[in-house]
């Protein structure tokens, strides 16, 4: 299974579609989650993170009106090679220089709690993953992101079999699947329970 992939192209082209006054806001990098059709066309799009001035955060919804209706480099494939609807994750830059996905502070969609960290780790421990979703929610695949695959991978494919997602509708109005970046994070920390 390989998400969608994007090249410098995007970036530039989604920068030079932005308004005046996100470029010109206090915004260092904003990250977005975009769904892309199976021929790589980005069909929808939602703020994801937002790296530096919170107040100015509404500005990064500039952002998406630039990303929609662009295209990345390669659509996303299923384990057979297919190509497949997919959501992707993606950083604009706003400042001069290129941002990692992995400064912005973007809360995992598992955590799990565990006793000993991975790899001996001190403080929480993040995996890139990739699942494939079926049409009502349930993750049918998956595996490490860029196919890094480790014991702590394996584990939290594992753990994730029994989450899950968003139904995504296709043009028949029926849920389809789709592959998604699902960001996996082992603590030490007491998890917190929400009130209902």
């Amino acid at each position: 299974m390989t998400l969608p992939v994007a090249d410098g192209r995007l970036e530039r082209s989604i920068q030079s579609d932005l308004p005046r006054e996100v470029i010109e806001s206090d915004i260092a990098g904003v990250v977005y989650e975009a769904y892309v059709d199976p021929k790589g066309r980005i069909t929808q799009c939602k703020v994801a993170g937002v790296l530096g001035n919170e107040r100015e955060e509404g500005l990064a919804k500039g952002i998406c009106a630039a990303v929609k209706g662009k295209s990345v480099k390669s659509p996303a494939r299923d384990a057979d090679g297919m190509r497949m609807p997919a959501v992707f994750r993606g950083v604009v830059s706003l400042a001069n220089n290129s941002i990692a996905l992995d400064r912005f502070p973007i809360e995992p969609d598992v955590r799990y709690q565990v006793d000993q960290l991975p790899d001996g780790a001190k403080s929480a421990v993040r995996r890139n993953l990739v699942v494939q979703v079926d049409g009502q929610g349930q993750i049918t695949a998956c595996g490490a992101a860029g196919g890094k695959e480790t014991p702590d991978t394996a584990t939290a494919c594992d753990i994730v079999q029994s989450v899950t997602l968003p139904i995504r509708k296709g043009a028949d109005g029926q849920g389809e699947s789709y592959l998604y970046p699902l960001l996996f994070e082992f603590t030490d920390k007491p998890l917190v329970a929400l009130a209902d």
